[in-house]
């Protein structure tokens, strides 16, 4: 079957006072009709790549790829315009936070319309029955008040359920979750995770989850690749986590705490130089 997301040799540079630092490294994967995890420490990369496919990278940001295609299309020939069409439609990103991605004085039901009406036809109350059924989709228990009210009005769950819901309204056909529970409790926490797999993956979409929560990726996810530095470093299945070979690898699993096992002291991650050039 072939992928609805190619990347080839994605490169994303910043200048600095040396010269230009290399935020991204080379990196290369496939995204099919899955649940793909994108794993690493916080600065390695992760929410980088994201922006760099849907050319979000602020400038003077420098992106380069081999190949950037999504589901036949090159990403990196197509206009602005273009890409302005692409964006929720064929591919949307859930950032991080809720807090800081809803535009404050915009009422919910006007955001979540708002994705629809950019790239359909539909009528105006056709798409706010739309966004109300969606919130109802998602969880949302009192789709009507959550639909007039303003994000600081909302929980933390609320938010990200609504986030959810804005980015399956125009039915994309890959879609980016950015640390899509780190806002979370545990309990609601598993409750995105299955809204996600309900709404998004059994509906034939491809799923790229970023995160730094190894244990989590590894319970939901079909394959993980494992970021160091700009580079991807380990590609295996989310079952095979356990008998990972790259040593960054397995000491971020070995780094988990545990219910089972307590220990005193968490191991710490090492770090290599030349994991960053293998």
């Amino acid at each position: 079957m072939t992928p609805l997301l190619r990347v080839e040799d994605l490169r994303v540079s910043f200048p600095g006072a040396s010269g230009l630092i290399e935020a991204v490294r080379g990196v290369s994967f496939d995204l099919g009709r899955e649940k793909l995890g994108l794993v690493g420490e916080s600065g390695s990369g992760k929410s980088t790549i994201a922006r760099a496919l849907l050319r979000l990278v602020p400038k003077p940001g420098i992106v380069s790829a081999r190949r950037l295609e999504l589901d036949g299309i090159d990403l990196s020939r197509v206009s602005e315009a273009e890409m302005r069409s692409l964006r929720g439609r064929r591919i949307s990103m859930i950032l991080q936070d809720p807090r800081f991605s809803l535009n404050p004085v915009m009422s919910v039901g006007r955001q979540i319309m708002e994705t629809r009406l950019a790239h359909f036809t539909d009528s105006a109350a056709h798409v706010r029955a739309q966004a109300l059924a969606m919130l109802h989709s998602v969880g949302i228990r009192d789709p009507a008040r959550v639909f007039n009210a303003y994000a600081h009005e909302l929980s933390g769950g609320e938010g990200q359920r609504i986030m959810i819901a804005m980015m399956l309204m125009a039915e994309p056909g890959v879609l980016i979750a950015d640390e899509p529970t780190s806002a979370l409790d545990v309990t609601l926490r598993g409750q995105v995770l299955s809204l996600l797999d309900d709404l998004a993956v059994k509906r034939g979409r491809g799923l790229l989850v970023i995160s730094h929560d190894l244990g989590l990726v590894a319970s939901f996810c079909d394959r993980i690749l494992v970021l160091y530095a700009g580079r991807i470093v380990e590609s295996l299945r989310a079952d095979e986590i356990a008998e990972a070979q790259h040593p960054y690898t397995r000491a971020l699993w070995a780094a988990r705490p545990s219910l089972d096992k307590p220990v005193s002291v968490l191991p710490t991650v090492p770090r290599d130089p030349a994991w960053a050039n293998s």
